[in-house]
């Protein structure tokens, strides 16, 4: 998107009622990317979070929207930050880099974080989030590895990435698999992880890595290339499909978000092409503000500590309902659990999803996915 209709786009989100100017009891934000390098993502999860509090305040909820710019730099994300504290917000829904919010949760200490798509394990119990963190993304490796009746299962993982590869091994070894878990760090090389997998004598790879699939798969081509090959999203963009002769990766599955919009929401957010992570930002914007609409019946103020603590609660243990039936159970003083467009949103006290779906691709001949997306479910 240029810079003018991101401008456009941005003057336009001032002008709806959402974003009045009024002084209501909660105050939400937005730190999306407008601009940088996840810019295409900005419209339509700007734009969903609008839709959802268009949705909250018709449903006669207390909630003002104040939009901003994530970029992708420290510089922007402060300024940013600055703006909105100005502006009363005390929850925000943002960023979607794991990388970057790492880097800036600092500046945002009490303000209540929910993210739509950052899924870095050393963000668990700092903020709430939508998408899955990476742990579930082993667990559903291991189900398909078992599905496709793995026996020995060799788990390679990057040194920091212990929380997948520690769900990826409880699974399998609940399912009756045995594992052999290969870590590597920057100055590893490709054949030195190969010749480990091979010692392992496995029938199955599990590879999390990234730019480095493609070296460790050559390389696993010289001493046999075990039967079933999963990857997880970064390592199956990590495939330099030409690199590798025709069918090396054929049968090969790929796990990757599930990004699916429901209909009624991709409707409503018109003419917009890229709608990823689209109805995780409803969702996010959507428990945000029940959240704060949980704090304020009790008679508090929804400051960012109230809120992030109010957000688990208001997504398990109580009646299933969507937005604005969950606002009306709550002026009634019942628990609720939310239903969210983007699936069960169901919290852990960490602010993690306790339940996730991905999306599974099968690579054909050429090294690329080839046929029907598929899907797989966690736990």
């Amino acid at each position: 998107m240029s810079a003018v209709c991101v401008a456009a786009s941005l003057t336009a989100l001032a002008a709806t009622p959402s974003v009045a100017t009024d002084s209501p009891g909660f105050v939400l934000g937005t730190m999306l990317p407008d601009t940088g390098v996840l810019d295409s993502y900005g419209p339509a999860t700007q734009l969903a979070v609008r839709l959802a509090v268009d949705d909250a305040r018709e449903a006669g909820a207390d909630v003002r929207l104040v939009p901003g710019d994530s970029g992708d730099g420290i510089a922007t994300v402060n300024a940013t930050v600055a703006r909105l504290r100005g502006q009363g917000v005390t929850a925000v829904i943002g960023p979607m880099s794991s990388r970057l919010l790492l880097d800036t949760l600092p500046s945002l200490s009490g303000i209540a974080v929910v993210s739509p798509a950052t899924s870095s394990p050393l963000l668990t119990g700092r903020i709430t989030r939508t998408s899955p963190s990476d742990a579930l993304q082993g667990a559903a490796l291991a189900k398909l590895a078992a599905q496709a009746r793995v026996v020995r299962l060799a788990i390679v993982v990057p040194r920091d990435s212990s929380a997948l590869a520690d769900a990826a091994v409880a699974e399998a070894t609940a399912r009756g698999m045995q594992t052999s878990v290969i870590t590597f760090g920057r100055t590893t090389s490709a054949a030195k992880i190969a010749a480990r997998v091979s010692a392992a004598v496995a029938d199955g790879l599990l590879l999390a890595s990234a730019a480095e699939t493609t070296g460790i798969v050559r390389e696993l081509l010289r001493r046999g290339l075990p039967a079933t090959v999963l990857l997880t999203a970064t390592a199956g963009a990590g495939v330099d499909a030409k690199a590798l002769p025709r069918q090396t990766l054929a049968g090969a599955r790929v796990l990757g978000p599930d990004l699916r919009v429901p209909g009624e929401l991709r409707q409503r957010l018109g003419s917009l092409k890229k709608l990823d992570y689209a109805a995780q930002a409803y969702d996010a914007a959507a428990i945000a503000i029940l959240a704060a609409e949980q704090v304020m019946a009790t008679g508090a103020a929804p400051t960012g500590p109230l809120v992030s603590a109010a957000l688990p609660t208001v997504t398990t243990g109580g009646t299933v309902c969507e937005l604005a039936d969950c606002l009306r159970l709550i002026g009634q003083g019942r628990d609720i659990d939310y239903r969210g467009l983007s699936g069960e949103v169901d919290l852990d006290a960490g602010g993690d999803p306790v339940v996730a779906t991905y999306a599974v691709r099968t690579l054909g001949a050429a090294n690329t996915p080839a046929g029907p997306i598929s899907y797989v479910r966690v736990p």
